[in-house]
């Protein structure tokens, strides 16, 4: 799939969502589905859909209450969410 690090991210689907505490449900306007989405997720789903982002952007957005740099175990998680949001088909990846 290439790296997940490199390149800008952008939503490349329309949705309608609908948040909880524990979560939000996302309705893909294309196709119908509805995916249920942690609030990480959604969370670094509504960064990009406001403009398109790096990873490094969306790191320091997500984590901007760690006070130090980024370790591997975030970072990794961060890679899982995209990973998942692009195979769910909501994001792309873009050079910008």
């Amino acid at each position: 799939m290439g790296n997940i690090v490199t390149g800008y991210w952008r939503v490349c689907r329309e949705f309608h969502c609908k948040e909880w505490t524990d979560g939000a449900v996302i309705y893909d306007v294309a196709s119908g589905d509805t995916h249920h989405l942690t609030c990480e997720a959604f969370q670094i789903l509504n960064l990009i859909h406001s403009a398109p982002c790096t990873h490094e952007e969306i790191a320091s957005r997500v984590l901007s209450s760690n006070t130090g740099p980024l370790d591997k175990e975030a970072r990794m998680a961060i890679d899982r969410v995209l990973t998942h949001l692009l195979e769910l088909g909501f994001i792309e990846s873009i050079n910008h």
